[in-house]
């Protein structure tokens, strides 16, 4: 399976004097998590992503939209071509550990996203339980907590997600994507957002899966609901939390072990 079969195409694309309130407002609109900057010939020379926004909100309290994207984003851009392998591209995607920009003769005409691996995942991969990729590492918040102590908490510790709980039981999920309905209440300084208690904007009911579940289930289950973490649930304990990432790099690790013996034979 090759990277135009999978890719997300029509990325959106901004010039870096683009102002952040119009980046923002546009990330919200469209319901995405990244956009790429580009420079006249439509060739990316940098992102600004959901992880810029909760730096921001973390620490200051607030986004100065009148800054330009330019000023605020990540210079880290890492292109392939539309004919490089799926496997090839989730090899890349766990290096390197960023979005990759899919671009011809320069120009970007798409991006390649752990989610869109997942397809590949789904089709090629052998089926097989969970098991190891599955991370004991899960970090829960009270219901009762602030959005601005699950923005800390999710800085502090490099994570893309904290899991609510309500009376000790799992209830629900905040991640990075759900900046972007903290920020559609309006002026975070004037609303008050970050102050709002997390049972009010966590994303609830919280989408869960069993400990026999499958790498192709998983990877259904995520495709399906649209979502990039799996809580793993056991008597209403959590037993761990499984990622589109995880899944990618499980999938290259496998491809590349079946590649080598093929090539041993």
């Amino acid at each position: 399976m090759k990277v135009e079969n999978i890719m997300s195409s029509d990325p959106v694309s901004v010039k870096r004097d683009a102002h952040l309130r119009d980046v923002i407002s546009l990330m919200i609109t469209k319901s995405i998590g990244n956009v790429y900057v580009v420079d006249a010939e439509n060739a990316p020379i940098g992102g600004f992503t959901e992880r810029e926004l909760l730096a921001d909100l973390a620490t200051r309290g607030r986004i100065d939209g009148n800054l330009v994207v330019g000023d605020r984003m990540s210079g880290a851009v890492f292109r392939i071509s539309p004919e490089m392998s799926a496997r090839e591209a989730a090899e890349i995607m766990i290096e390197k550990k960023v979005r990759l920009a899919v671009t011809k003769e320069s120009k970007l005409i798409g991006v390649e996203t752990a989610s869109d691996i997942l397809k590949a995942v789904s089709a090629e991969m052998e089926d097989r339980p969970l098991g190891s990729i599955v991370s004991p590492r899960v970090i829960t918040v009270d219901s009762k907590g602030k959005v601005l102590e699950a923005l800390q908490i999710m800085l502090g510790k490099r994570i893309g997600s904290v899991i609510v709980t309500k009376q000790g039981s799992p209830f629900g999920i905040f991640t990075e994507r759900d900046l972007l309905r903290v920020l559609d209440r309006g002026d975070v300084e004037k609303s008050g957002i970050l102050e709002a208690s997390l049972e009010d904007l966590a994303s609830k009911p919280l989408i869960t899966a069993h400990p026999g579940t499958t790498l192709r289930g998983a990877a259904s289950i995520m495709k399906m609901k649209k979502i990039k973490r799996l809580p793993i649930i056991q008597n209403e304990k959590i037993q761990g939390i499984v990622t589109a990432r995880d899944l990618v790099e499980a999938y290259s690790k496998s491809s590349a072990s079946a590649e080598r013996v093929a090539v041993a034979e």
